[in-house]
């Protein structure tokens, strides 16, 4: 792996000039996509974890005959190494088989994801097939409005059991995922895949995709993908309105205010009295007893396997940033946030195209996302390889 700050362009960055579908890549994307997909459905955990596994040899394979090489940016790679170093040596302290599972899972899918997959997968193409996914998930997902069965083989349809936040009366679709929020996440990025499509090439079926992926969104109860999705399209209109400074001043503006606006709600700073008293679904007891049992052990934390001994499931904070710090201690956490926090930054400081500012966004919504979802980069979950997916556009260069 080489290592270097100066990152040459790859051919893949090209999309303006060249809209031609390139079958092979088309065919990976797909293959990926479908993978990380099909172990939220009916389909027993063993098959679904095979075809995830074999969906890797074949992108690994790929990679190596087609070109073999890699390029990274050198001081996230350097961190990478380091938070997997830290990782590694804590799982001394608890060498069970979950725990080695995990490391396994960072050491060769997340390595996979922000290292190779990205010089492989146009980013274009990648957005765009999520995009047209998206769509027909959420069209499959209003199939039990209209009478059709709840269950065909190993996906069930079914409506979540709630109403709809902004109507009563209609229930959340979940599509072929077990539930809302899973298809609310696919839909995010296909509405922002889809915008970005809209905004590039100014074509109405990128529109007609944006109002379906959208409204597919507004139909799954997940209210951290709705804020998402609105702060996502205030940045693109910033960026078009101004320069690329205030584009990142933007970036920066749009992540501290959602870092004032939780220290509000924990009255740790003056702010509207609404703000310590809305709700964020139980996470403020969750968070809390977090933050406490990492104050007894701050060095190295308590592994992957989380808190089990804390009531009120600690163990699951619901945030990522707070999972990792109580899961590696301080030094894990610290080298996590400048991980995230850092290639997002400077992925706005890099700005150069359409593309970047696409990355630039998506990576913003996903450090927001990590706020109330226990969703790292880390992982073969869908949200968790997508994440580690476009942190790896932005370290490999292939993207700016």
């Amino acid at each position: 792996m080489s290592a270097d700050h100066s990152i040459t362009q790859f051919d893949g960055d090209l999309p303006f000039q060249d809209r031609r579908i390139k079958i092979p890549t088309a065919a990976l994307s797909l293959l990926l996509l479908v993978s990380i997909i099909l172990q939220y459905t009916l389909l027993p955990t063993s098959v679904a974890y095979t075809f995830i596994s074999l969906a890797y040899v074949v992108l690994v394979s790929f990679h190596i005959l087609h070109d073999g090489k890699i390029q990274s940016d050198s001081t996230y790679t350097k961190l990478y190494l380091l938070f997997t170093a830290v990782v590694s040596v804590r799982l001394l302290f608890d060498p069970d088989v979950i725990n080695v599972a995990r490391l396994l899972a960072l050491l060769t899918f997340t390595t996979a994801n922000l290292f190779i997959l990205p010089s492989i997968l146009p980013f274009n193409q990648f957005l765009s097939l999520t995009a047209r996914v998206s769509a027909v998930l959420v069209a499959i997902g209003f199939l039990p409005y209209l009478g059709f069965p709840t269950q065909v083989g190993f996906f069930d349809l079914s409506l979540w059991g709630a109403d709809i936040y902004w109507y009563e009366g209609l229930q959340p679709i979940t599509s072929i995922f077990n539930n809302p929020n899973q298809l609310g996440g696919l839909a995010l990025i296909g509405s922002i895949g889809a915008i970005h499509e809209f905004f590039e090439y100014s074509e109405s079926k990128s529109a007609l995709l944006s109002v379906i992926t959208i409204f597919g969104l507004l139909m799954t109860n997940w209210r951290t993908g709705w804020a998402i999705l609105v702060i996502s399209i205030l940045l693109y209109i910033f960026y078009m309105m101004f320069n690329r400074e205030m584009f990142v001043i933007a970036v920066v503006g749009s992540l501290l205010s959602v870092v004032i606006g939780l220290l509000m709600m924990f009255d740790l700073v003056p702010g509207p009295h609404f703000l310590s008293e809305f709700s964020i679904g139980g996470r403020r007891t969750r968070w809390i007893a977090s933050v406490q049992a990492l104050f007894e052990q701050p060095l190295w934390g308590y592994g992957f396997s989380g808190i089990t001994e804390f009531e009120d499931g600690a163990n699951n904070p619901h945030n990522s940033y707070i999972r990792i710090f109580t899961g590696f201690g301080i030094i894990g956490g610290l080298l996590y946030l400048l991980i995230v926090l850092g290639t997002t930054v400077e992925s706005a400081r890099r700005v150069k195209t359409y593309q970047g500012v696409t990355l630039t966004i998506l990576l913003v919504g996903f450090c927001i996302l990590q706020v109330f979802n226990q969703l790292t980069f880390i992982g073969i979950s869908m949200r968790s390889t997508i994440i580690s997916l476009m942190l790896g556009y932005f370290i490999i260069g292939e993207v700016q």
